[in-house]
């Protein structure tokens, strides 16, 4: 077994183990991403995040965990930890603030997990 890390604009959103078989299956889709040219489609401060003047349909004081599979989750301001404790959830417009997006609750790690102009924040006077 070794340990598979997902990220996206330099944010962790998947940490699980692969056995040796699933590694080897994944090996040429690795070696094609790292042989393309540069994406001009990196995130930017304009690009990533919550968008500008965006403001939040509601806003969460404690920890958010979302339990059921194909959950959309957006347009949140969560005080807290986004605790993900199922799989193929999708969070959109979310700003996290003084916590993190964990996928990795229950017995494993939650597959599936699409973020999309989300912001993860310390909380202010941290």
């Amino acid at each position: 077994m070794r340990r598979l890390v997902a990220a996206v604009s330099g944010l962790v959103i998947g940490v699980g183990l692969v056995s040796a078989a699933q590694g080897a299956a994944a090996a040429p889709a690795e070696a094609t991403a790292r042989a393309a040219a540069p994406s001009t489609d990196f995130p930017t401060a304009r690009t990533a995040g919550v968008p500008r003047r965006w403001t939040p349909r509601r806003t969460i004081d404690g920890d958010h965990v979302v339990r059921r599979a194909g959950a959309v989750v957006q347009d949140l301001r969560i005080n807290g930890d986004l605790v993900i404790a199922a799989r193929d959830v999708t969070v959109k417009r979310v700003d996290v603030v003084g916590g993190t997006i964990d996928n990795w609750a229950g017995s494993g790690c939650q597959t599936g997990l699409t973020i999309k102009r989300t912001t993860i924040r310390r909380a202010p006077g941290s």
